[in-house]
């Protein structure tokens, strides 16, 4: 009995092996089959395997350079030159992994190695050419593609070594680029605190006053003081300008666009922004730029730009390995010039301060108090006066020598235009005038500081030292009676000092004289003595005597006010009218 089963029923489906169910495809839709192809395609297994070694060793590659990036740039971090606050930055020495090429030996013995097997095999080529006959095609090609597989390592390992050399080099000069970078920033800023303090004594202000606003010091100034010194700052602050711009611009194709729109966003910076400030500044005129508020603009705009170019090297992307070479190779020249440059200007400016010892007074801002602000007690209100006095004194110096440079200034300005005897003469008598009374003044503050503080010294500075004086003899002696407490010398000075002579009159001879034994006998101390301690040491009596003396000293001050009044008194008596006698007499 035959089965029927009808066509398109869902048994003719599953029987067919298709259970999804049939729709018919559209007419218009035309089936394109490609046409087979008989061509051989080589062995692409082989291929894979490349493909796969390829991108491993890109990988490795990336990641070698991923973590040279990653102290590239702690070393640029790490010196705070990306910070606001430039108190908070600090000198960066250069890391131990870049001051130079590491020296392994590991590396040594791959090069010796390697020296001695390329050696011999010339040898053994050499040895082994000597008869043609012998050498087939198949060992000359075996020996061709051996010795070229062998350059090809050669060539690779001193690529890597030299990529390697490179950027370790780059590394270094950045170091360097950040360190004077560090070192020029003080010198500018020393060098603009020089101009503002020198310009407030110049218009009659006190330095130890608050200092008026910045606007207020440049209106209407008619002449300028420290013109050498304003020159070269503003010249090296704008040489320094137009040279990161510069850089800044060669930076930006080797960059990564999302590190640098990054690194933009954390360290808040913006491109308008600094365009238009350099704009400004290429308007400002010579004499403009010279201006102590101008220098200061300079100074920030300066800042900000070499922001710009450190991003820029922060933001370098890595690149195959020749293309690498090439990056680090440019990266080195543009951070050995910058760091040359920036250290050839630190070195003007710093001569400039320190001509004719003005460095010593103006090398940096004056510390402030170190003594915290919570006093309590008298002796620490006491102690803050003092510092205020001291700051005073310290003020008046600085003062002294603005006044003092301003004078100089004056009359070398009168040398050059050929001014007369009489008026160089009438100059040099005015500021002789004017530093007379700032010393006096000066010379009156050091005389009410110092007594006070020597008399605070001596009262109780007395009993901290007392507490860190050693119970122990300093320099032990023998004797024949034993130990012999002696601060310097041997048993010569020790006889001299029993003896009571000094030590002036044997001073030439100690010196000569061999060294001799002396035993002495101590006679019995006296009851004054003995009450002053067996047991104390030469600190502690002379701490005891300076108190008995002060005792003594006040009770001898309340003796003469006793005599004194009793004087008073009897004077008084003395010389007061005679009573009349009465008439009447009275008794008890």
């Amino acid at each position: 009995m035959e089965a029927l089963v009808y066509d398109e029923s869902p048994l003719a489906e599953i029987l067919e092996g298709d259970a999804s169910p049939h729709y018919e495809s559209e007419p218009g839709s035309p089936i394109y089959t490609s046409a087979p192809q008989y061509a051989p395609r080589g062995l692409p297994r082989l291929r894979d395997k490349l493909r796969y070694i390829s991108r491993t060793a890109r990988s490795v590659t990336d990641a070698s350079g991923d973590r040279f990036l990653e102290k590239f740039r702690y070393s640029i971090v790490a010196s705070q030159l990306l910070s606001e606050d430039p108190k908070s930055r600090q000198h960066t020495s250069v890391p131990p992994d870049t001051q130079a090429i590491p020296l392994s030996v590991r590396g040594a013995a791959t090069t010796t190695l390697l020296s001695f097997a390329t050696a011999w095999l010339l040898h053994w080529l050499l040895q082994r050419l000597q008869d043609p006959l012998s050498v087939t095609w198949t060992e000359t090609w075996l020996y061709i593609l051996s010795s070229a597989c062998v350059m090809a390592l050669i060539v690779y390992v001193a690529r890597r070594q030299y990529l390697k050399f490179v950027r370790q080099t780059s590394a270094l000069f950045c170091s360097k680029l950040v360190s004077e970078s560090q070192t020029f920033d003080e010198s500018a800023g020393q060098a603009i605190r020089l101009i503002q303090e020198i310009e407030v004594v110049a218009r009659g202000y006190e330095i130890s006053s608050p200092l008026p606003p910045v606007s207020r010091l440049d209106g209407h100034y008619a002449e300028l003081q420290c013109r050498e010194l304003r020159r070269v700052v503003a010249k090296s602050l704008g040489t320094g300008i137009t040279q990161f711009i510069h850089f800044h611009n060669e930076l930006q194709p080797l960059t990564n666009v999302d590190d640098l729109g990054g690194y933009y966003h954390i360290y808040d910076l913006s491109p308008d922004d600094f365009t238009g400030a350099v704009g400004f500044a290429n308007d400002l005129s010579t004499e403009a730029q010279e201006s102590l508020k101008q220098l200061r603009f300079l100074f920030q705009l300066h800042t900000v730009a070499r922001k710009f170019f450190l991003i820029d090297l922060m933001a370098l992307r890595t690149k195959p390995s020749w293309s690498d070479v090439h990056q680090w190779r440019k990266v080195s020249r543009i951070a050995s010039s910058l760091a040359d440059d920036t250290q050839l200007a630190s070195r003007q400016i710093e001569e400039l301060i320190n001509e004719d010892d003005v460095h010593s007074q103006y090398g940096s801002d004056f510390v402030a108090s170190p003594v915290r602000q919570d006093f309590v007690t008298p002796e620490k209100q006491q102690s803050k006066a003092q510092v205020r006095r001291f700051e005073a004194v310290g003020n008046g110096i600085r003062a002294l020598n603005a006044k003092a440079r301003i004078g100089r200034d004056d009359i070398t300005d009168l040398i050059s235009n050929g001014a007369g005897d009489r008026v160089i003469n009438a100059t040099i008598a005015k500021h002789y005038e004017a530093i007379g009374s700032e010393i006096r003044t000066l010379l009156d503050e050091w005389e009410h500081g110092r007594p006070t503080m020597l008399l605070n010294v001596a009262s109780g500075g007395r009993d901290t030292r007392l507490s860190n004086v050693p119970r122990s003899p300093l320099s032990p002696s023998p004797s024949l009676g034993g130990m012999t407490m002696v601060e310097g010398g041997g048993p010569a000075d020790a006889l001299r000092l029993l003896n009571g002579e000094s030590e002036s009159e044997h001073g030439t001879d100690s010196g000569t004289m061999d060294e001799q034994v002396f035993e002495a006998i101590v006679k019995p101390q006296s009851r004054k003595r003995m009450s002053l301690g067996v047991n104390m040491t030469r600190e502690e009596k002379m701490a005891k005597l300076q108190e008995e003396r002060k005792k003594r000293a006040t009770f001898q001050e309340q003796a003469d006010n006793t005599t004194n009044m009793l004087r008073e008194l009897q004077m008084v008596i003395k010389h007061r009218p005679p009573h009349r006698q009465n008439s009447r007499i009275t008794s008890v």
